[in-house]
């Protein structure tokens, strides 16, 4: 039943551990542009002349995400995978 399974396995547990990644930082973005908000919101409160600041572009992916990303990396983690594990990678089956 794995030996079936076992060339889906790196790619599916990549591409979750970037969704993962990439759902925590977004989650974080989220959150800095909600206290930016409540910060204009308390600043106009008390001057109602002061402008809101400007909104914050998303951040970068992370160090995890580009590592991820990188096709070498995946390369790398897919042999090591064949090679302690006898997982092979989907090209190859």
């Amino acid at each position: 039943m794995f030996g079936a399974l076992a060339p889906y396995a790196i790619p599916a547990g990549m591409s979750i551990a970037q969704g993962l990644l990439g759902g925590r930082q977004a989650k974080r973005d989220q959150q800095r542009m909600e206290e930016q908000a409540k910060q204009d919101k308390l600043i106009q409160s008390f001057n109602p002349q002061a402008q809101p600041s400007a909104p914050q572009q998303a951040s970068t992916p992370g160090v995890a995400q580009q590592m991820l990303a990188d096709p070498v990396t995946r390369r790398l983690i897919e042999q090591i995978a064949e090679s302690k594990f006898g997982i092979k990678p989907l090209g190859s089956v």
